[in-house]
């Protein structure tokens, strides 16, 4: 003992213990960081459970911003019907044969098979659930469940916190290049399933946290599930806009009509064409309660104009003809008045 004491004392052994203990206490930390990395992503995982127990549903969203949405899905049969209402009507269909939109003021259902050859100018499609989970830009951005998922997991893990009993909150870093990376924090319930209650935005620079934004989400037990039935967004600390959901029908059947032209109810003589990748025009397939007629949208555009113009046309022959016989009738009236 007093051999192995003396060979402590000896600068070499006591460098060999400081690199031991150093080494035992990385590890330790290395651990206990793996751990904690594994219970948050487990806590994420939950959260995301939770909003695939939603398979099939109907609900209404009505925004303060004068915007009104409308949400019918069918997940197992790849079924997605969203529509944004504020001064007109756009709707956007997904179902297995491809996707579909109309807008009111253009009277056209154009289908496509890839949704980048169709126009969705008044609003991206959202996934309803992503509401207490996603932030309003995610919103906004037309995210779903998996893309939403995706996002997160590109994100680096910091901690996770336990701000009471009923809640725990996950801290994730998201790298932004030469600017500081952005801070995503999610507050997890306990007693609701794991639904996601808020979000938190922000960054840390000089020393300074600065919230971006934040959100704050209410659910309540319908149908056997939690569900939001308000999300309050705020950006940089003001309220920016106000959700409430109205749920109309969760986990039951959906009529699949409503995935189809028939289902969106779009008015007598709208046209139903298809955009196909390359070509200007879409082509044809038929006019909602008419014959089906095939051929390129363009050439049923140019009859209607030749049919306006054939009118027109109609119309100036008619003016032309009463104003002749008007001339004469004065020409007749005028002779026999010299006569006289």
């Amino acid at each position: 003992m007093r051999k192995f004491c003396r060979h402590l004392r000896s600068p070499i052994a006591i460098i060999v213990v400081m690199f031991a203990a150093s080494g035992m206490a990385c590890w330790t930390c290395n651990a206990q960081s793996m751990a904690e990395k594994q219970t948050g992503d487990d806590y994420l995982r939950r959260a995301f459970a939770h909003l695939e127990k939603l398979n099939t549903w109907e609900c209404v969203a009505q925004s303060s911003k004068a915007q009104k949405y409308l949400f019918i899905a069918d997940v197992p049969n790849n079924c997605f019907r969203f529509e944004h209402k504020s001064t007109r009507r756009m709707a956007f269909v997904k179902n297995p044969q491809g996707y579909m939109v109309f807008t009111s003021d253009s009277k056209v259902v154009t289908k496509a098979t890839d949704p980048k050859l169709l126009e969705l100018s008044d609003a991206k499609p959202w996934d309803v659930r992503i509401l207490g989970l996603g932030a309003q830009s995610e919103k906004e951005a037309g995210f779903s469940v998996d893309a939403l998922r995706e996002g997160i997991s590109k994100s680096k893990f910091v901690r996770f916190e336990k701000p009471d009993e009923k809640t725990v909150k996950l801290v994730y870093e998201e790298a932004m290049g030469a600017a500081p990376p952005l801070i995503r924090e999610y507050l997890i319930s306990l007693e609701q399933d794991f639904a996601c209650l808020g979000t938190r935005v922000s960054y840390t620079f000089g020393g300074n946290n600065t919230e971006l934004s934040r959100s704050s989400t209410k659910h309540e037990l319908l149908h056997g599930l939690w569900l939001p039935v308000k999300c309050e967004h705020f950006q940089s600390d003001k309220l920016s806009e106000t959700i409430e959901i109205s749920w109309k029908s969760v986990n039951g059947p959906i009529d699949p009509k409503e995935f189809q032209v028939e289902g969106l109810k779009v008015p007598q003589g709208t046209y139903v064409a298809h955009q196909i990748d390359g070509k200007a025009e879409p082509v044809l397939d038929h006019i909602v309660g008419e014959s089906k007629v095939l051929g390129d949208l363009s050439d049923v555009r140019k009859a209607s104009d030749q049919s306006r113009s054939a009118k027109v046309n109609w119309r100036v022959l008619v003016w032309g003809a009463a104003m002749a016989i008007t001339v004469l009738l004065l020409a007749v009236y005028v002779v026999s008045r010299n006569r006289s």
